[in-house]
Parts: structure tokens; sequence; C-alpha cells
């Protein structure tokens, strides 16, 4: 904010330096929230969900500090511990599969969602996945999708299986 005030782009070689200091700042907090959320993780404190939201964490600063292939890969690797999760979450459920989560308590519908949402962005923008990969995701709510309704309950329930539709699309 303070480098556009100033009409200068915040990456220009020339800013303000209270923009510089900002960012510096901001710059050592997330390295040193980086540093635990790795410790927590390789430590085994930290749970599924603790990781998918420090993905998203990452993802989000990465894409605001213009490191696109890295928010990239920080998206795919929460996609991936998110479809372990899921998958086995599902095999120990019986009947029809939930929309989002299997398990609200565990990981809120709203992190499903988000990740999903973030699996297509990743689809439309650097997408290095195999073939096999795709093919997996593809048919990842394959019996989601084929008991679609003729109408919807609400605009929420609609709006989840157009995000399920295009996200099969895309892959």
């Amino acid at each position: 904010e303070i480098a556009y005030s100033a009409d200068v782009h915040p990456h220009a070689v020339i800013v303000p330096l209270t923009a510089k200091l900002h960012r510096d700042f901001a710059m050592v907090k997330y390295d040193a929230a980086i540093k635990l959320m790795q410790k927590a993780i390789s430590t085994g404190t930290a749970s599924q969900r603790q990781s998918l939201l420090g993905c998203i964490f990452v993802v989000c600063f990465e894409m605001l500090v213009g490191n696109r292939h890295l928010a990239i890969k920080h998206a795919q690797s929460g996609t991936i511990i998110l479809q372990q999760w899921r998958a086995q979450k599902l095999a120990l459920q019986k009947g029809k599969p939930s929309l989002l989560s299997p398990s609200l308590l565990t990981i809120e519908d709203e992190i499903v969602e988000a990740f999903q949402t973030l699996d297509i962005q990743i689809t439309t923008l650097r997408d290095d996945r195999s073939d096999a990969c795709h093919q997996e995701m593809m048919n990842e709510n394959c019996i989601k999708i084929a008991a679609l309704p003729t109408s919807f309950r609400d605009l929420r329930e609609a709006q989840i299986y157009l995000n399920l539709v295009v996200r099969r699309i895309c892959h």
C-alpha cells in the first residue's frame, strides 16, 4: 500500500523505506512460520488439518510475493495430502460419500473446497502432473457427479456440484 500510494510498484527497485521495512518484517515472520510448520510436520505434531491450513498460508503468501511456481508446488502437495486423507476416510465410511469432507470434525468442508479450487487453478496455470494422476483426479468424484441431482436444494449445493464438474473437466 505504501509503495502504491507513492506511485511505485511494490517490486520496483526503488520503493519507499517504510514499504521495504514492512516487506522485510513480513519475510522474517514468514520464514519463522515456515520453520515452525516444517518442524511440526516432521515431528508428527501437526495434524493433517494444520498441515493443510499451513499449505494454504504458504500458497497465498508465495502468490502475493510473486513466486507462482513455488505456490503451485505447495498447492499440489496440499492436494495430495487431502486426497490421501479423503481416501482413507472414505474407505472406512459406509454408504453414500459426502460431497466435500468425509469428516467435518477433522477437516472442514471449506478446506476441502479451497483445495478443489486450487486444483482447478493448478490445471490452468502450470500443470506438470502425469496422465495417470489426471485420470485418478478425474475419477475421484465420479460417483458424486453421476448422482448429480436434477434440481438442487439451494445455491450452495449447486455451487459444490459445479466445482466438482469443472474440476473433472479440467483434468
